[in-house]
């Protein structure tokens, strides 16, 4: 069973995923949401179940290094991130509160779509990670989320389909990584189009 990224994964809370979705990959176990506050400084990210109940939680520092905490529902810590120095090779690192370290790392002969391989897990992130729309497989191209964005005017909101519910904590915190790089992205691009202006 082969991802493909052309697929738009979003679906509202409540919602079944697309026909599409269910005919690529099946039914999810179960669904998850996201929301991010476009026009607030905090920078905080829910995610949430289909009862509205919030399951984890980004909040960040506001700071050249945009350190970011994840925690559960009850503000257990999950995960911590901060931005690293560009690179040649786009190179991120999420420390788990186990001591897991993952990193993303982006390849750089994919032109269209990206693929940004997870080592430590044996994962891939395929497809439109710009416009967060994409899947997560493991070595074994097994679905192990579909993730998808619809923007609207104040908010920006995700569905995430969980496929392999035991690591549905670190789909939830690779997500909200990944959150942050596409803002960082349109805001490096947003500065280069006022430079060049």
């Amino acid at each position: 069973m082969k991802p493909e990224a052309k697929v738009e994964f979003f679906h509202d809370q409540g919602e079944e995923p697309g026909e599409k979705t269910i005919e690529k990959f099946g039914m999810p176990v179960h669904s998850l949401y996201a929301t991010r506050d476009v026009i607030s400084k905090k920078q905080e990210i829910d995610v949430f179940d289909d009862d509205g109940n919030v399951l984890y939680k980004s909040v960040s520092k506001v700071s050249f290094l945009d350190k970011t905490d994840i925690t559960d529902g009850s503000g257990n810590p999950v995960a911590h991130f901060e931005r690293k120095k560009l690179s040649l090779r786009e190179r991120h690192i999420l420390t788990m509160e186990n001591g897991m370290e993952i990193l993303l790392e982006k390849e750089l002969m994919h032109l269209i779509k990206e693929v940004t391989n997870i080592r430590q897990l044996e994962w891939q992130i395929k497809g439109y990670v710009q416009r967060l729309n994409f899947q997560l497989v493991d070595k074994d191209e097994n679905i192990v989320a579909a993730i998808g964005q619809r923007m609207i005017a104040k908010k920006e909101k995700y569905s995430i389909d969980v496929y392999q519910t035991e690591s549905e904590d670190v789909i939830a915190c690779i997500l909200i990584l990944l959150i942050h790089i596409v803002r960082d992205r349109n805001i490096k691009d947003t500065r280069k189009i006022i430079k060049f202006v």
